[in-house]
């Protein structure tokens, strides 16, 4: 709502010759005014990705889609086949050349909106949220392809993921349809303003984002692991066998899922004693006693380990 797409829309051309309105003040371009110079003049210096990207497809086709550019503005036809290619590649998505654009993910249809406008070499780029809701892996050939556009034309960012924008030479922060801040990202983090706590409080956002990961990570694979050793103690015969793998699994639980360990303490204790193994009845008694105390309950954890027979203890139990 601050009037990123606006002004992307103004400096395009797409303002006033496609969107209507009453227009005050005047844009240059490359020095044309975009209010008397045609919307095709002003596409032929200035490339735009837009945020709705179906907007943009003209053609059914992939490679259709990168043509119809090249052809329409008189580009030689011994170039355009080097100029796909090499464009295609860049983007990584040579191998959709052939793709009907309907089957695309966001994420391609970003790439390719891309791709048609490095194929048309203009000297002006505008992308308007080209990193809006694709893929890290898009995200991140995207912006690689823009930090090397970068180094020859004029690329206009416009994000409000501000990531994207810390490498730029110039940063302009837009509320309330205005500029609001301007500078360098260092220069603006260290002013203090509106700029700098959005930049904190997305980084922040996103080491939480990390962290859950991580965790969702860590989780998935104990789980993997936990649901192995389950399987393992359902077809287990042999006693010490199992009482093992209750043990395991138990140890799998502990600091991450404290109703399920006090479950499998309780499992291992009931075939240790059905088994009469001393020695782990007492182990499987310290880990019930753990989870409990765990879980605040002083009391049965207390009235627990009065049913410990130290002396049967494993060494390892006995730091416990």
């Amino acid at each position: 709502g601050a009037g990123k797409s606006t002004l992307a829309a103004c400096l395009s051309g797409a303002v006033p010759h496609h969107y209507t309105g009453t227009f005050f003040g005047s844009v240059m371009v490359d020095g044309h005014d975009t209010c008397e110079a045609s919307l095709t003049d002003v596409s032929q210096i200035v490339g735009s990705v837009l945020q709705d990207i179906d907007t943009q497809m003209v053609a059914s086709v992939v490679e259709d889609e990168m043509l119809f550019g090249l052809e329409n503005f008189g580009v030689p036809h011994d170039q355009i086949e080097q100029r796909v290619s090499e464009t295609l590649e860049t983007v990584g998505i040579s191998d959709l050349r052939d793709r009907e654009i309907a089957t695309l993910s966001g994420g391609q249809k970003q790439r390719l909106a891309l791709a048609v406008n490095l194929t048309a070499e203009r000297d002006i780029y505008i992308l308007d949220e080209a990193t809006s809701n694709i893929d890290i892996e898009s995200e991140e050939i995207i912006m690689k392809a823009v930090a090397a556009l970068a180094k020859e034309k004029a690329v206009i960012l416009i994000s409000h993921r501000l990531a994207n924008v810390v490498p730029a030479e110039k940063i302009y922060a837009m509320e309330s349809g205005g500029v609001a801040e301007c500078g360098t990202h260092a220069a603006l983090m260290a002013s203090g303003g509106g700029y700098a706590k959005l930049y904190a409080a997305q980084k922040a956002l996103e080491e939480l984002d990390r962290i859950i990961e991580r965790r969702d990570a860590y989780g998935r694979t104990k789980n993997l692991r936990i649901a192995a050793r389950r399987d393992e103690l359902a077809a287990a015969k042999d006693p010490r066998k199992r009482i093992a793998l209750a043990e395991e699994i138990y140890k799998e639980y502990y600091n991450y899922d404290i109703d399920s360990a006090y479950h499998y303490a309780r499992r291992m204790l009931a075939l240790a004693q059905s088994y009469g193994d001393g020695t782990r009845i007492n182990c499987a008694r310290v880990y019930l006693a753990k989870t409990v105390l765990n879980g605040g309950m002083y009391g049965e954890a207390f009235r627990i380990l009065h049913q410990v027979d130290t002396t049967r203890l494993a060494p390892e139990n006995k730091s416990e």
